[in-house]
């Protein structure tokens, strides 16, 4: 039996977009958990296809408050899921993709999690990954992330700098305070929304890392962002097939300005005034120069560049923040190559 709180009141955002596929089911599997939630909101971005009248045709037949709201032009999933969060009026806010489907007792498990502790701002959970049909792939979404949560990676420190490699954390799997909205909101340019929230998360203090598989995350053609292992070999031919100084500058240069802003952010908040926050943006410091070295590897003469390489990789931040030595060969490479 799961710790469950009355006077919480749950909001699920959820952001749709051209999935008359499959939104019927995961919006099903919302209404109809053990504990449902007190508020959806939905936020569509402007579909052609039939996704608004199969959300109106579910909404109509059922007693919990909801909110449809309908772009009149796309606005994108960053915005989409800004705007949808805007509207939730509950202290604890889940965000829902609109293609998978939950398990019936998701929302009842990561309430109590909530309720166990006060100081718990975000909880996010693993999740089995399944094809189109629901149909399992022997998989999970922590594997596919390389998330390794039996690492004791869940203290704040140790899982800020994770996620300042890469993001583990997708919203479909989120929860969190209605508290973090001021700090979080607008999201930063750039980031994807649900690793904007985890990692002003981790910087306040009070992330759960929970290993428990609540949701089954639906593989498909039409995913935002797909949880397969092949698309790192994807990722990693693709970066391979555009060696140019302008494309690679560019990209290092983009990272370069999101930690900009995060760290703009962090620096306008008192509430990121504590000890624990100091020494997260220590790491984000880093992290920030890091990247900022990077972005100036083709700008300088060659042994500047590979001096510089050497440097970062010695001193472990390939490591913290990249992709470790395969990161430092492949820049070594690519300035060769580029040079």
């Amino acid at each position: 039996m799961y710790m469950i709180r009355k006077s919480n009141k749950i909001s699920v955002a959820m952001c749709t977009f051209d999935g008359d596929g499959f939104v019927q089911e995961q919006l099903e599997s919302i209404i109809n958990q053990t504990r449902p939630p007190d508020e959806i909101v939905i936020c569509d971005d402007h579909s052609s296809d039939g996704t608004v009248q199969i959300i109106r045709n579910i909404l109509a037949k059922i007693s919990i408050s909801c909110m449809l709201i309908e772009n009149e032009r796309n606005l994108g999933v960053n915005k989409n899921f800004e705007k949808a969060i805007r509207y939730c009026t509950g202290n604890i806010i889940f965000t829902a993709d609109q293609d998978d489907c939950w398990l019936e007792d998701k929302i009842e498990f990561v309430e109590s999690q909530f309720n166990a502790n006060a100081k718990t701002l975000l909880v996010f959970t693993d999740g089995h990954v399944v094809d189109e049909n629901l149909k399992s792939l022997n998989s999970n979404l922590w594997d596919v992330f390389h998330f390794p949560f039996e690492k004791d990676v869940t203290g704040n420190m140790s899982l800020l700098e994770l996620l300042l490699n890469r993001n583990v954390v997708t919203g479909a799997t989120m929860a969190f305070r209605s508290e973090l909205c001021e700090l979080i909101l607008p999201f930063g340019e750039g980031w994807f929304f649900d690793h904007w929230i985890a990692i002003i998360a981790t910087i306040r203090g009070g992330v759960q890392a929970l290993p428990e598989k609540a949701i089954k995350y639906r593989m498909h053609g039409k995913n935002v962002v797909g949880a397969t292992k092949e698309a790192y070999l994807l990722r990693l031919k693709k970066y391979f097939s555009n060696y140019s100084k302008a494309f690679l500058s560019r990209k290092r240069n983009i990272y370069y300005e999101m930690l900009s802003q995060l760290v703009t952010r962090i620096e306008s908040q008192k509430e990121f005034d504590t000890d624990s926050s100091i020494r997260a943006l220590e790491s984000i410091e880093d992290c920030y120069y890091f990247w900022a070295r990077r972005s100036q590897i083709y700008h300088e003469a060659f042994f500047v560049s590979v001096i510089n390489i050497f440097k970062d990789l010695l001193k472990g931040n390939y490591r913290r923040f990249y992709t470790g030595l395969r990161g430092a060969v492949r820049d070594l490479i690519s300035v060769f190559l580029i040079q």
